[in-house]
């Protein structure tokens, strides 16, 4: 049975014309999730944990929003772009921890 963050997650990776891969944790690397497009195809990813708790639901609408709003840009403008989108299209409060790393990142992207 899908919980709540999961049908969300779903229901907006559809909208974007984004497949969602969800894998046990242990099979992800240290950053937890990512987002990719396969250029063969056009295909567009995600691979995020199991979608369970509010921080899953927060990583994979971040991963959605580099979808969302495109590559074209250098990194730090790509995820504070990916965070915004995020922040707009969330139904539930994001996870405060990610957004602090989020932001702690920004800072180490803008050095």
């Amino acid at each position: 049975m899908k919980n709540k963050y999961e049908l969300h997650i779903r229901t907006i990776a559809l909208q974007h014309d984004v497949k969602v891969v969800q894998v046990n944790r242990r099979y992800l690397d240290v950053r937890g999730s990512c987002a990719f497009m396969d250029h063969d195809t056009g295909a567009r990813y995600i691979v995020v944990p199991n979608i369970r708790t509010l921080q899953d639901y927060t990583a994979a609408l971040h991963e959605i929003g580099h979808h969302a709003t495109g590559w074209n840009s250098e990194r730090s403008t790509r995820e504070r772009r990916a965070w915004a989108w995020a922040r707009y299209n969330a139904i539930y409060p994001l996870d405060k921890r990610l957004e602090r790393n989020a932001r702690a990142s920004h800072r180490r992207f803008d050095k």
